[in-house]
């Protein structure tokens, strides 16, 4: 069986000029910066990867 890499899963999202930002949101990702991991659910169509695209285009660090 061949591995199948799937680009769109492994890639930030580019978040279009005309999407309102959400910085007030920021600070509820960001609550405890010791923490290993940050859980964002939401249902589908809730804006959970481009408010996360958006927050990571700001950052100044790695993410994974």
């Amino acid at each position: 069986m061949q591995a199948v890499w799937l680009h769109s899963k492994t890639t930030i999202p580019k978040v279009a000029d005309t999407i309102i930002t959400r910085e007030r949101l920021y600070p509820f990702i960001r609550h405890n910066p010791q923490a290993r991991i940050t859980i964002i659910q939401a249902a589908a169509g809730y804006g959970k990867a481009t408010i996360l695209s958006q927050w990571v285009q700001q950052l100044a660090e790695p993410v994974a």
